[in-house]
């Protein structure tokens, strides 16, 4: 499973989600930025990246998917 997941970004209505595949499977899709109350978008394809990264890293380490709001503010995402 761990070599064959990719983060892919997408453009949504005024920012950037994300989308965790497994194989040629959407497995994760997250057009808001996780852990924030509301739809909140990424406001950077790169912010999407990082956070989708990270999920990425959490799944291939058999941890669980989740994003934190303490993780947002570490990578700099929200304040």
């Amino acid at each position: 499973m761990q070599d064959s997941i990719a983060v892919v970004p997408f453009e949504t209505g005024g920012g950037w989600g994300y989308s965790v595949n497994i194989g040629a499977r959407p497995y994760i899709y997250q057009d808001i930025i996780p852990a924030l109350p509301g739809r909140n978008v990424f406001k950077t394809k790169a912010d999407a990246l990082r956070v989708g990264n990270l999920v990425a890293k959490k799944l291939r380490d058999k941890q669980l998917p989740t994003i934190s709001k303490e993780e947002l503010v570490e990578m700099g995402i929200v304040k």
